[in-house]
């Protein structure tokens, strides 16, 4: 598949703008995201500060990672965002990653132990994949990021907002 076909991809079967939920797996998150933990879970959420359309294959997504939060403790959240129905996250504890480019969204593991267990669905074989539980933030939430944003002076906000 050539560059040209696999923006194409991109361009029709994901949502990866601004806003858009997505999982990446542990590994993808230790790689590309500066002084990241590693724990025993397989993946985490990510959110999309992506605003234009991509245009090669190594544009950035700039995007948030997400880390659990107790719902007792919603308030002490720097970025509440509700992922699946009743499972709270915060994505206010770890900097946007401007290593996300757009060949991530259809990069698949080489990895034979996932490719050797039949029972592993597809979308889990890849590195990033897409929210099936919420796909977006309501708008009360992108309310919530963008004066999360605001507040913090992004670097990428001083630089004239996201790609």
């Amino acid at each position: 598949m050539n560059s040209s076909q696999k923006l194409k991809i991109l361009e029709y079967a994901f949502n990866y703008y601004w806003g858009s939920l997505w999982w990446g797996a542990e590994s993808f998150i230790q790689d590309r995201f500066e002084n990241w933990h590693k724990n025993k879970r397989s993946g985490h959420p990510l959110l999309s500060l992506r605003n234009k359309q991509i245009s090669a294959l190594r544009d950035c997504v700039p995007m948030l990672v997400g880390t659990s939060i107790d719902k007792n403790s919603v308030s002490n959240a720097c970025l509440p965002i509700e992922v699946t129905r009743g499972r709270m996250t915060d994505f206010g504890r770890q900097i946007e990653s401007n290593l996300i480019f757009a060949d991530d969204f259809i990069y698949h593991e080489n990895s034979k132990e996932i490719f050797s267990n039949p029972c592993t669905p597809v979308w889990k074989r890849r590195r990033m994949w897409p929210n099936f539980d919420k796909q977006c933030i309501s708008e009360y939430e992108d309310e919530l990021l963008q004066k999360f944003l605001a507040e913090r002076k992004s670097a990428a906000l001083e630089q004239g907002g996201y790609n």
